[in-house]
């Protein structure tokens, strides 16, 4: 027989593949416990739709209840909130990241962060301790420019809505010409937002632009404490242009299917780690990865409990992340 830990697991793991309501009697604390204060989180409706019926074949099911799950192979890892906050390093981010290359785990940064290219963020990492290669990040920025670079010859006139620095990422794109453009492209431009800005915005939209987000989270944490992100212009664009963005970074399908293969794992095989429970967490777990929230960064733990998003794990840092994953697979 199974020892009582390895059931709660077993157990936790049929109820998201089945979506049944099981009651957990087991002593020891599962997986999908809040190792803060000891309490099981409540089932929600899952991203992904699975319902009764709906979920992974019963028989896949009693397997994983049977066996458990596997220990994972690669690990998708946000930055802000996680690594770091502002430009202040969290504990144990070094140490985790040391022990990531010491397993030598696939990893990849996944980040929404908008006001920074792939090699600004690689010297920031750096002056915090942090060792990481640009191939390593996947950032909003470099997947907004592959996004318009598919986009075919010649190259469309983009409107951009950038800080100075990812705006050199674009340089390769002709501006808006006469009031008319094929892409406006929103990313964080901090205090410079206006109603003239905006309604110029506006008026491009309207004129046939497309509207690209490229994200559209709704706030993120500086060393001072919360800020309002660009989700909030985007849905009001949206609003009054009857448009939908499209949004390249996380919580977007092709953001994440961007970064699988060069893990060279399965989703199933693949763990998210971050801060927000809709876009690293729900982002994850839509496309079948594994996902742990931690509980630094932007992290609430109101958002959580009202959130029908459920972490398979709720760390308390990234400190936290090789003792989670050591007991996988047990």
């Amino acid at each position: 027989m199974p020892a009582a830990g390895e059931s709660g697991k077993r157990l936790a793991a049929l109820r998201q593949a089945q979506g049944l309501e099981l009651v957990e009697r087991q002593s020891k604390v599962p997986a999908a416990r809040d190792s803060k204060n000891n309490k099981p989180f409540q089932p929600g409706s899952s991203p992904i739709g699975l319902r009764h019926g709906k979920g992974l074949p019963t028989l896949l099911a009693w397997f994983l209840l049977v066996v458990g799950m596997p220990r994972p192979k690669g690990l998708l890892l946000d930055l802000d909130g996680v690594f770091y906050i502002g430009n202040r390093l969290l504990p144990g981010a070094r140490e985790t990241l040391e022990w990531i290359r010491g397993q030598n785990v696939p990893c990849r940064f996944l980040t929404n962060t908008s006001t920074k290219n792939s090699q600004e963020l690689v010297a920031k990492l750096g002056n915090l301790g942090l060792k990481v290669e640009t191939e390593e990040i996947l950032s909003a920025v470099s997947a907004t420019k592959a996004y318009l670079e598919n986009q075919g010859r010649p190259r469309p006139r983009v409107e951009l809505l950038t800080r100075e620095s990812a705006r050199e990422e674009f340089a390769e794109f002709p501006p808006t010409e006469k009031g008319e453009a094929d892409f406006v492209v929103i990313g964080d431009i901090g205090a410079a937002w206006s109603y003239e800005l905006m309604n110029r915005v506006f008026r491009l939209l309207m004129n046939g632009a497309q509207l690209i987000a490229m994200h559209r989270n709704r706030f993120w944490e500086d060393e001072d404490g919360l800020r309002m992100d660009i989700g909030a212009f985007v849905a009001g664009l949206e609003y009054v242009t009857g448009q939908e963005a499209v949004i390249i970074g996380k919580p977007s399908r092709d953001f994440f299917q961007l970064a699988l293969p060069q893990l060279d794992c399965e989703a199933a095989d693949a763990v998210m780690v971050g801060d927000d429970i809709q876009s690293d967490i729900g982002g994850a777990k839509a496309q079948g990865l594994q996902a742990c929230l931690v509980r630094t960064g932007k992290f609430r733990q109101d958002l959580l409990e009202d959130s029908e998003v459920q972490p398979d794990a709720l760390l308390d840092s990234i400190a936290d992340l090789p003792g989670w994953w050591e007991k996988q697979g047990e």
